[in-house]
């Protein structure tokens, strides 16, 4: 919005799960949102590691842990909406909702907006790399109902060479998304690839 500026912290506020914050540009005043791990079991998310996008007024994140699933290992993750005028938080979507979290686990980065379809990845979960822990996703995610779709699973080539574990966004560019995996592609660079720049086109 207009003169104020939004972000998270992964640490800190009322229960040490991390913040939604606001900071006004011209006096430097800065407001707590949100404060994380409010519920039993961290089920509004926990722990954000990502910035925010504003939506029609509502500004939309990922939170890495936390959410309904997933809960002995510290939750799964979520994507998350949040109102900025009274605070209030919605979990849009808790990962690791399909069994050996084939939709994705651990977000870490931030959603990108496309013709009001939420994008992103996650770190972990998929199709592949069950044993361990999943090589992460491109997932697609509808605000407005809550539905969440796999666009890929990465390491669905042989060796990875396709990429594994995205850690960072998206950006869209003419109806493909481009971005990075921290692990995969040529094998041989420290056992399991050094990273790739890949594309893919929006699938919703």
């Amino acid at each position: 919005m207009k003169g104020t500026l939004y972000g998270t912290t992964a640490l800190g506020g009322k229960w040490d799960g991390g913040t939604v914050f606001s900071l006004d540009e011209k006096s430097g005043a800065e407001k707590v949102l949100y404060s994380f791990c409010s519920r039993e079991n961290c089920t509004d998310g926990g722990y954000p590691d990502a910035s925010v996008i504003d939506v029609n007024g509502a500004l939309y994140g990922t939170t890495p842990y936390g959410g309904a699933n997933c809960q002995s290992n510290g939750g799964c993750g979520t994507v998350f909406a949040l109102n900025p005028g009274t605070g209030a938080e919605t979990v849009v979507y808790s990962f690791g909702s399909q069994q050996s979290a084939i939709d994705g686990a651990n977000p870490y980065a931030s959603v990108v907006d496309v013709e009001g379809t939420l994008f992103g990845t996650t770190a972990y979960g998929g199709a592949n790399c069950r044993s361990s822990g999943g090589c992460g996703t491109v997932f697609a995610v509808d605000p407005m109902t809550g539905g969440e779709t796999v666009s890929y699973s990465f390491c669905s080539h042989k060796d990875c060479t396709d990429g594994a574990n995205p850690a960072a966004g998206l950006i869209a560019v003419n109806h493909k998304l481009y971005g990075t995996t921290a692990d995969g592609g040529i094998a041989g660079c420290y056992g399991s690839g050094c990273g790739t720049l890949f594309v893919l086109k929006e699938k919703r």
